[in-house]
């Protein structure tokens, strides 16, 4: 330490003497830096490679699908306004039979053009050729590993009504499926039982008799066009020929649940690290005032010597300098390994061609100005008081406080307890400001480990409610157009099919006033048992007479509330443009969703009994007949089997997304140790003197220990009910946030997580007791007992 000041070599012993409550209090920064850097870090590179992949493989900025339209149609969409290239395709979902797998599963086959080289959304080819021949296909690389595809591998597939068998020439990726999904109705991906396929074009015209049209169409825009105008024009140019609706790339399905996943990790990345770093500032302030109150004398005898008021606040600046240093170096450390393993694993869910971490440098420094400044926000108003110190007042003792008779005297209890027990709640009765930062500091501990299972919890709770509640059908047929009610009856009449009923997906659009959207339109049958409406309190809903029943979620996208009407555009059948009233808005958890009366939507499409498919319950023992039947039924475009998705979901959140919640509660768990060991050690400092005072005056060290530990198993009991109430009130906050389009998660917060933090909070109680303990059996007496005048 030569060269140092001699206030300087005063902060390095500082330091040393208080180096347990400094790595306590450095690792809770570090948990919300190594969170900051991770998560930021991790957004950034799923943000190049988002942005590279759209670029190098020519991602389309508007797409929209039809019955069937004629090639020339393509020529007339060329000659709109801002339109750069067009590129027709043949896209159909098809049955598929694959050996290994009991269930139906379904495909999707895109057309590419018979070079391999489409103008738009480009195949990236990630092993094999390209197909030379109408029976050869590319499958999506994710679908291809679960299935345990390679080159060659054939399966089965019902194209138009005539099975076929398929060979596999290559695997391959595309910036149209980043997010493999079959429809918004799905939050997760269930990669064994839909894949994507790419078949040349003649094969897929030939099978479906599109030899000279294409039902689907993607659009790239001049650079500057904004695409609400070549929406409305490519809408009224297809709806002659069965247009579905036109769609820009921000609605486009894999587009959209990519962009509130980056939208999502943007706003996690920002809240979680400021409520740990808010956690880390208010612990040093906690630390600081109680560190000043220590060291009055040494203050006076600072500014006795010389020292300006500026050198003693920039000396505990110091300190706090250095905290927030070995913080946030670890931080970065940790941050980065972190990131690196986040980016592997959103690399298992978001498919990209390349997907590598690299850390941004200004990241950890951005990091690094977040914590000092929140830690010096915390602490700036104890290192102004330690600057602004008179020197006299100082090198005084802190005046004793005024005796008088404590709440258990005056109430006459007293002679029920010990002398020990009554200097504790004299101690909690005489500094309420000292025990009310206590329990607040260690019920911010317990309110982040509730916090961290609470997200979970809601997960497992949407599941569970959709699985058991929501959808009670064992499996959904959809059909491969509208068909009557005897198509109803066939399935009906198969071996296995215990109940089936119906329901019809109608694709519309839904204007209010300036605002429009997208949206599928179901008709519910009454009195349905299987797949049914719910409101918040799990109550079946009745459809009305007339009138939508709308997810909360899309009449917010609309800003449309119960009462109003809206304008439905039906984007089928006779094409109607009706004024239909919002009878009632309720809550659910997936997607946006708009439901009808199943009567009243025939009624208004003009139909008689017309169905777009049904949802069955199954006899278990039969349920392998079934399947094969279904398999090779022509009028079937595909089956949903709930359990095989309830499990894909349960899978991938816990091989993934568990994964992510781990780290944030293992932080939580460093922040719970750190909180509650600074809360034992600066007890100990505050009242060392008066416990080796009672040591001489004859008590044991069993009883000075049951004195100080005492006062923190009290303030401890109370800090845990009071962390929960905050763990709850953080996770109502953060969900908001969380919340989104995709999905959206209600606060059910478990017994077990309401259990889990205060457990760890005591586990992290008893080892700071344990070390408190110890010092206390090591105590000076003499150096301890030294006059301070």
């Amino acid at each position: 330490m030569v060269g140092l000041a001699a206030i300087d070599r005063k902060l390095l012993r500082d330091l040393w003497q208080m180096k347990g409550q400094a790595l306590a209090i450095s690792l809770v920064i570090m948990s919300g830096v190594a969170l900051f850097v991770a998560q930021l870090s991790t957004l950034e590179r799923l943000k190049v490679a988002r942005a590279l992949y759209y670029d190098d493989y020519r991602f389309a900025d508007v797409f929209a699908n039809c019955k069937r339209a004629p090639l020339s149609v393509a020529d007339e969409i060329a000659q709109m306004e801002g339109v750069a290239t067009v590129q027709t395709r043949i896209l159909a979902d098809v049955t598929l039979d694959i050996d290994g797998l009991e269930e139906p599963a379904i495909g999707r086959i895109v057309s590419i053009p018979d070079d391999g080289k489409p103008l738009l959304n480009g195949i990236h080819l990630v092993k094999g050729r390209l197909p030379a021949t109408d029976d050869e296909v590319l499958a999506n690389e994710v679908f291809a590993q679960k299935q345990g595809f390679v080159e060659g591998s054939t399966f089965r597939a019902l194209l138009n009504g005539r099975k076929r068998t398929l060979t596999v020439c290559g695997i391959a990726l595309s910036p149209e499926f980043i997010y493999s999904i079959r429809g918004a109705g799905n939050a997760l991906p269930d990669d064994r039982h839909f894949g994507v396929l790419w078949m040349r074009r003649g094969g897929l015209a030939a099978a479906f008799d599109m030899e000279g049209a294409f039902n689907d169409v993607a659009l790239r825009l001049m650079p500057g066009t904004r695409p609400e105008e070549p929406l409305r024009r490519l809408d009224i140019v297809l709806a002659k020929y069965g247009g579905l609706g036109s769609v820009a790339r921000q609605n486009q399905l894999s587009h959209w649940f990519l962009n509130n996943e980056i939208s999502q990790l943007s706003n996690f990345g920002v809240v979680v690290p400021l409520v740990f770093l808010g956690v880390a500032a208010f612990l040093l302030n906690v630390v600081l005032n109680r560190l000043i109150n220590t060291q009055r004398e040494q203050i006076a005898a600072l500014k006795a010597f010389g020292y300006s008021n500026t050198a003693i606040g920039l000396h505990y600046a110091k300190l706090i300098a250095l905290f927030v240093l070995i913080g946030t170096a670890l931080g970065a450390l940790v941050g980065g390994w972190l990131g690196s393993a986040l980016v592997g694993l959103y690399g298992t869910i978001y498919h990209f061609p390349v997907l590598t971490y690299e850390l941004n440098p200004l990241l950890p420094l951005a990091a690094g100005a977040l914590s000092g400044g929140a830690c010096f926000a915390g602490t700036l108003k104890s290192m102004l008081r330690a600057a602004s110190l008179p020197p006299a007042e100082a090198m005084r003792p802190q005046a004793p406080p005024l005796y008088r008779k404590s709440l258990v005297e005056r109430l006459g209890i007293q002679r029920w307890l010990g002398q020990p027990t009554r200097m504790i709640l004299r101690s909690l009765e005489r500094k309420p400001l000292k025990a009310v930062l206590s329990v607040t500091a260690i019920g911010m501990a317990v309110a982040i480990l509730v916090w961290g299972f609470a997200f979970m919890d809601s997960i497992w709770y949407v599941i569970d409610t959709q699985a058991n509640d929501v959808q009670r059908e064992d499996i959904t047929v959809s059909f491969v157009e509208p068909r009557s009610r005897g198509a109803l009856h066939a399935l009906q009449q198969q071996p296995g099919v215990l109940l089936a009923e119906p329901y019809r997906a109608v694709a519309a659009r839904i204007h209010f006033e300036h605002v429009q959207r997208l949206a599928g339109v179901t008709g519910v049958p009454r009195g349905v048992t299987l797949s049914r409406v719910l409101d918040e309190s799990l109550q079946p809903v009745p459809m009305p007479e007339k009138g939508l029943v709308m997810s909360r979620w899309l009449a917010k996208v609309l800003r449309v509330h119960a009462g109003d009407e809206v304008r439905l555009e039906v984007l089928e059948g006779r094409r109607p443009e009706l004024l239909v009233p919002v009878v009632e808005v309720i809550d659910d958890f997936v997607g946006l969703a708009a439901y009808m009366d199943l009567e009243a939507l025939n009624a208004l499409m003009g139909e008689d009994g017309v169905i777009s498919g049904a949802h069955l319950l199954i006899d278990p023992a039969r349920q392998a007949g079934l399947y094969r039947t279904l398999k090779d039924m022509p009028l079937v475009a595909g089956v949903s089997v709930k359990q095989a998705t309830i499990d894909a979901m349960r899978h991938q959140i816990t091989e993934n997304l568990m994964i992510s919640v781990m780290f944030n509660i293992f932080f939580a768990c460093v922040i719970a140790f750190g909180v509650v060991y600074n809360n034992a050690r600066i007890a100990l400092s505050e009242s060392a003197r008066e416990l080796a005072s009672l040591r001489v005056l004859g008590l044991t060290r069993a009883e000075i220990s049951y004195i100080l530990l005492g006062e923190m198993a009290v303030l401890t009991v109370v800090a845990l009910p009071v962390g929960c109430v905050m763990g709850w009130a953080v996770s109502l906050a953060t969900g908001e946030l969380l919340n989104s389009e995709v999905i959206r998660l209600p606060l059910k917060i478990s017994d077990f997580s309401y259990a889990f933090g205060p457990a760890i909070v005591l586990v992290a109680s008893v080892v700071s007791a344990l070390v408190v303990r110890r010092r206390l059996d090591h105590l000076d007496l003499v150096e301890v007992l030294k006059s301070r005048e």
